[in-house]
């Protein structure tokens, strides 16, 4: 699945928009630009993770968030989330609360990184040519495997998961 040709809104270091660009540019020369990511979260306290498929176009194969992406032109950071969830987790009713956010820099792939947090039950339906494998795990079993395989996890879930999973 090529989204090289995915066009994003190219951004300041004031987050403002000043062009519109295809991914595969924006990614070659390290513009700024914006993602968000979401961690879900249920009543038992365990957080839903998931193994990104080996065609993707940075870091694939590797585990991260709930679910994540970029933000679309033209759409909100808010409207990206719930998008994302509904996309990757066939969440269509997700309550998001804000948690933070990441500066661009390489270690966000030069990316405005929006942090939320989804508490639901609701059934989660990965989708398959997105997500290679997921599942839901408490925060003791996460850190023990972080520090077991710490080259297993996406770079932006690590410092996700460390400062906000409380």
């Amino acid at each position: 699945m090529d989204q090289s040709k995915d066009l994003l809104e190219v951004v300041d270091s004031n987050n403002q928009v000043v062009c519109i660009e295809k991914r595969g540019v924006v990614h070659d020369r390290q513009l700024m630009h914006r993602s968000v990511h979401i961690l879900v979260k249920n009543d038992r306290g365990k957080f839903f993770l998931q193994r990104r498929a080996m065609h993707k176009d940075s870091e694939p194969g590797m585990w991260d968030t709930s679910a994540a992406g970029h933000v679309d032109v033209g759409e909100d950071i808010l409207h990206a989330a719930k998008r994302e969830l509904k996309e990757e987790l066939g969440l269509k009713s997700p309550v998001l609360k804000k948690v933070g956010k990441f500066e661009p820099s390489a270690r966000t792939g030069y990316e405005f990184v929006e942090i939320f947090v989804c508490e639901t039950d609701d059934t989660v339906i990965p989708d398959p040519i997105e997500i290679e494998d997921s599942g839901w795990f408490s925060s003791v079993e996460i850190n023990g495997w972080m520090a077991a395989d710490p080259n297993g996890f996406t770079s932006t879930f690590k410092r996700i998961f460390h400062q906000y999973s409380s």
